[in-house]
């Protein structure tokens, strides 16, 4: 049987085809490795797709965006080969950075027809990476800290938590589970298994 390195690439669309089963996720945005850029798209009320936003060629861009109108979420996923990857110094900032730059842009987008109210939406950021074996529960909480204490200086982003899917690939299949940290003190909104659920994936504690 033909076997495979878990890239990033791999990754991204293990978790693009989980989302694409499910009719309350949309995929606005995916930027292939070494693929054309693309733009953001949206559907109206009336359930008609059309054009958000383009990226200029030299923009940085996200790998993923996704919108959940039933929990009132825009998610922007930075996604890597593996956890380690995401954990780079800069690499914390730049993702933040694209983070926020991306929801300011979404936030002018009021006259959008495709857009409509979602640009009163704080975005929320996701992490995506693929992984092989185990990783220690210091691993996830160093990562989930990290990324938390950047986008605190981002008022434009949504602070409630930090999504993050895991691709594991055991044997030749690629397993899909959700996990993240939740900030929100008091009564939570949203909470990172709600998540899982609406995506009929695995929670991960």
């Amino acid at each position: 049987m033909y076997d495979f390195k878990l890239t990033e690439e791999i990754a991204r669309w293990a978790f693009e085809v989980a989302c694409k089963n499910n009719p309350e996720w949309y995929i606005a945005f995916t930027n292939p490795t070494a693929g054309p850029w693309k733009a953001i798209t949206a559907a109206n009320k009336k359930g008609i797709t059309g054009r958000v936003y383009t990226f200029d060629s030299k923009e940085k861009r996200p790998d993923l965006i996704l919108i959940n109108d039933s929990l009132d979420l825009i998610l922007i996923l930075e996604a890597k080969s593996d956890l380690e990857s995401l954990l780079l110094e800069n690499q914390i900032q730049k993702s933040v950075q694209v983070v926020a730059d991306v929801g300011k842009m979404l936030q002018k987008q009021r006259q959008n027809p495709y857009w409509g109210k979602r640009y009163m939406r704080k975005i929320g950021t996701g992490l995506l990476w693929g992984c092989t074996k185990e990783i220690e529960e210091e691993t996830y909480e160093q990562l989930f800290t990290a990324y938390y204490d950047q986008i605190n200086h981002y008022s434009n982003i949504d602070q409630r938590m930090i999504v993050g899917i895991e691709v594991k690939k055991e044997g030749h299949r690629l397993n899909c589970k959700v996990c993240g940290r939740n900030y929100e003190k008091g009564e939570k909104t949203l909470t990172i298994q709600k998540l899982a659920q609406s995506l009929n994936l695995a929670y991960k504690e």
